[in-house]
Formats: structure tokens, C-alpha cells, sequence
């Protein structure tokens, strides 16, 4: 019976957690993007794979996207530094893609509000993974509530459309699977951990 009780009671603290940063997150969806330009630069990668164009082939300036700069000049004309060439690795260039492939026009809040629908999907999962995560290690999952009450998050990924849930999930899947023993779930981890690094460099700090 205590038991039965106390998995009564982490099931309660699970929903509490879940409610709480769904409640944090969801109004953030329909409101403009506010903080940030990054996310044109994410719909511009995108549109230009959409196009069979290589988005490390130059800056948005440069003349091999001439074309693709009078399909979509509202995006283009929203781009911070545009005399750059993208900086996003191959595994983030893949999400772009993913979100081109749903064929909305870059420029409109439909393709912003779905990009952040789907960077938002990935959060959940990597809040999911983290609940699981906290009770195994801690037999608590009030320490998930850490990332899931953080405003910062809601506004970072729901409001400004970041890309970071992304290395984070992987990041954490690679976490679960380097704690295990066998060498199937150590390639898995160095693979997820390898991907994470591909979204966001910065997630080498986390190798040592």
C-alpha cells in the first residue's frame, strides 16, 4: 500500500510539473517573435535547402542567392548580418529543412508559428526526458521543475523560436545512455552527444 501511494504521488507531482510549464509555454505560441532575428535567419537556411540551394555556399548577400532573395525579400530584408555566412552546423541545418518541407511561405506568422510549434515539441520531449531523468537519479521530480518553471525557456524557445531544445534533448538522451554500462548504449550516447554538438557547438563543454 505505501507503495501504490507514493506512485500515486509521483504521478501527481508528474502532472503538476506538466501542467505548470504548459500553462508557461502555450500563450507565448501566438504572440510575435519580440527579442530576436535569429529565426529568419533559421526560415532563410530552410527556404534555401528547399530550393537544392547550400546554405554554407555564401552570405544571403552573395550573388548565388539572388533568386532566392527575390522569392523572399521580407525574410531576407529581416536577416542579421546578412554579410555573413550561416554558422549553424549540419544537424540544426536538418530541422530547417524539416519545418521548409511543410511548405509554408517563410515569410508569414504561419511558418513563425509553426517553426515554434515544432522547437517547442522538441522542448516537451527534452522536459520529458528530464522528468524520467529526476526519478531515476533523485527519486524526486520537483528537480525537473528547474528547467520546466524557468521563464526564461517559455520565452526563449515558445516567444523567440531558439533552436536550443534541440542539442538539449540530444544532450540528455546522450546523458541516459552514457550511464549504462553496455557498449551499445555508450555508441548511442557518443552518437547523441556528436548530434548535440551539430545543433549548438557549445555543447562540447559538457564532454568532461
Amino acid at each position: 500500500a505505501p507503495a501504490l501511494q507514493g506512485i500515486g504521488a509521483r504521478r501527481r507531482a508528474v502532472g503538476l510539473v506538466i501542467g505548470f510549464a504548459l500553462l508557461l509555454r502555450l500563450p507565448a505560441l501566438v504572440l510575435p517573435v519580440t527579442h530576436t532575428d535569429d529565426i529568419h535567419r533559421y526560415l532563410w537556411d530552410g527556404a534555401a535547402q528547399a530550393a537544392g540551394q547550400n546554405p554554407y555556399a555564401g552570405s544571403p548577400e552573395s550573388p548565388a542567392f539572388s533568386e532566392l532573395r527575390h522569392q523572399h525579400p521580407e525574410v531576407y530584408a529581416h536577416i542579421n548580418h546578412r554579410y555573413l555566412p550561416t554558422i549553424y552546423p549540419p544537424v540544426a541545418q536538418s530541422l530547417f529543412r524539416l519545418h521548409a518541407a511543410l511548405g509554408k511561405d517563410p515569410a508569414t506568422f504561419a511558418a513563425v508559428r509553426d517553426w515554434k510549434i515544432l522547437v517547442g515539441v522538441i522542448e516537451l520531449l527534452a522536459c520529458a526526458v528530464l522528468i524520467v531523468i529526476a526519478i531515476k537519479k533523485h527519486h524526486d521530480v520537483r528537480i525537473a521543475m528547474v528547467w520546466t518553471s524557468s521563464a526564461l525557456v517559455a520565452i526563449e524557445v515558445y516567444l523567440n523560436g531558439h533552436i536550443e531544445p534541440l542539442g538539449v534533448l540530444l544532450a540528455l538522451l546522450a546523458w541516459l545512455c552514457l550511464r549504462r554500462p553496455a557498449i551499445l548504449a555508450a555508441g548511442l550516447g557518443g552518437g547523441f552527444l556528436s548530434a548535440a554538438i551539430l545543433v549548438k557547438p557549445v555543447a562540447v563543454a559538457i564532454v568532461p
